[in-house]
């Protein structure tokens, strides 16, 4: 698989406990202020996970025309794993 601008990386091994770690801190709550709640309810929401894909493709499409849809969808998920932290549908990882 190519690498997408470090992408494929963080795809690859962002765990769920890391990502809980970054949506906790204070830097990550300022910067999420400027998402709409819609926004970020639509990504959550299972239902809508194609069109999620759809979305993150055409994105990285941009900055890699080569780009996977295998990758679409795993940043898709990514993306995805975050709205549903921030809204409190994921549970709480196991410390340690």
């Amino acid at each position: 698989m190519k690498k997408v601008g470090g992408l494929k990386g963080t795809l690859d091994s962002l765990s769920l406990k890391d990502i809980k770690k970054l949506t906790e801190s204070d830097s990550f709550k300022r910067k999420l202020k400027v998402f709409d709640k819609e926004t970020i309810h639509f990504a959550a929401d299972k239902k809508n996970h194609p069109k999620v894909v759809e979305s993150a493709w055409t994105s990285l499409k941009k900055v890699d025309p080569d780009v996977s849809y295998k990758q679409a969808t795993k940043l898709a998920r990514l993306m995805e794993k975050f709205a549903q932290v921030v809204l409190g549908k994921v549970r709480k990882p196991k410390e340690g």
